[in-house]
């Protein structure tokens, strides 16, 4: 029998059926303005909020928040922000009787009914883009239209088969959006093969020319749970990247990145989180084949799924120091979070 992780599947579309369809015309076609003018609304709040943040970070050498991105570039990269703001917001109102809630009733008794509404994550392909968008029945709301190309309207609502929006459910189809839209000329990880499952690429920007190490999205780390490190093996190994490899200075520089600093970040990390330590080291295995022969042998799920939170954060802190040095091209040196 297979394991399925909810986590695994959390930001995927589903696809359209006849209950959805009537749901949807049911309760959100009749309402759809009210339902726009309230996430308009909403919009409106979270961009004066920015702009507070801009006036107030304009005197900060490197005004970033919390996940690295740059205040002042606001609305540009902060589709997923904006989107769990817009989330938020309705979900609030479906359980207050406070004033303003009414823009959102209808999906109150959508949802009551069995009317899916969801958070969603995949690629645009008309972009091709990245695109955080919440999934209304059959529609496809998009609350930040505006954070790729920043003249774009900053809502788009439409049916869901007009939105050009597919899951992405390999590392294949990641990196092959990824290279296009953050300019990276894309190599299987060889190079530091005990995290290749955790940051399964490096790439050299087509412009900066820098090295970079490739983290991937929380979703995916996920699937590639849920396929007991398949997901990340079929990329090394047989995918369209498989044979690529870095010119000689680049894996020079890569090497030397590995012996002078990366090798000390990994220890350090380990050493703040030692169950993860403890997996990674108790055999030749992936960790997610020990993590699932782990749960196999009889081990609540509640505890399984602390581990894999336990790991994705390890990978969330460990790639976030990563990231610091691959701003500088993987030679500066950075000071661990």
């Amino acid at each position: 029998m297979s394991l399925i992780f909810p986590q695994a599947y959390l930001y995927d579309s589903v696809r359209n059926d006849p209950l959805q369809e009537a749901l949807t015309a049911k309760w959100i076609l009749p309402n759809l303005d009210l339902i726009t003018a309230g996430i308009d609304k909403t919009r409106q709040a979270i961009d004066r909020h920015f702009e507070k943040l801009k006036e107030q970070s304009k005197t900060e050498k490197s005004p970033k928040d919390a996940s690295l991105k740059n205040i002042q570039d606001y609305p540009y990269g902060y589709c997923d922000t904006i989107r769990d703001s817009v989330w938020s917001t309705i979900q609030r109102s479906l359980h207050s009787d406070k004033k303003g809630g009414h823009y959102f009733n209808a999906i109150a008794c959508f949802i009551d009914e069995g009317g899916v509404f969801k958070r969603i994550w995949g690629e645009l392909t008309y972009g091709p883009y990245f695109q955080n968008a919440i999934q209304l029945g059959t529609y496809y709301v998009d609350a930040s239209n505006d954070t790729v190309v920043i003249t774009k309207p900053k809502l788009d609502i439409k049916p869901l088969a007009e939105a050009s929006f597919q899951n992405i459910d390999t590392f294949e189809h990641y990196f092959d959006v990824a290279s296009a839209y953050y300019q990276w000329d894309t190599y299987p990880n060889i190079y530091l093969p005990q995290m290749a499952a955790l940051f399964p690429a490096v790439a050299v920007h087509k412009k900066a020319g820098v090295t970079l190490l490739c983290d991937i999205p929380r979703p995916l780390f996920f699937k590639n749970v849920q396929s007991k490190g398949k997901l990340a093996q079929q990329f090394l190994s047989h995918s369209n990247y498989s044979k690529k490899t870095l010119s000689k200075d680049k894996d020079a520089t890569l090497m030397q990145f590995a012996r002078g600093h990366y090798h000390p970040l990994l220890a350090l990390h380990l050493k703040r989180a030692p169950k993860i330590s403890e997996i990674l080291s108790n055999s030749d295995k992936s960790a997610f084949q020990i993590l699932h022969d782990w749960l196999s042998s009889g081990y609540s799920t509640d505890h399984y799924t602390s581990y894999l939170v336990q790991m994705d954060n390890f990978r969330k802190h460990l790639g976030a120091a990563l990231r610091e040095y691959s701003f500088k091209g993987l030679t500066a040196p950075a000071q661990p979070n």
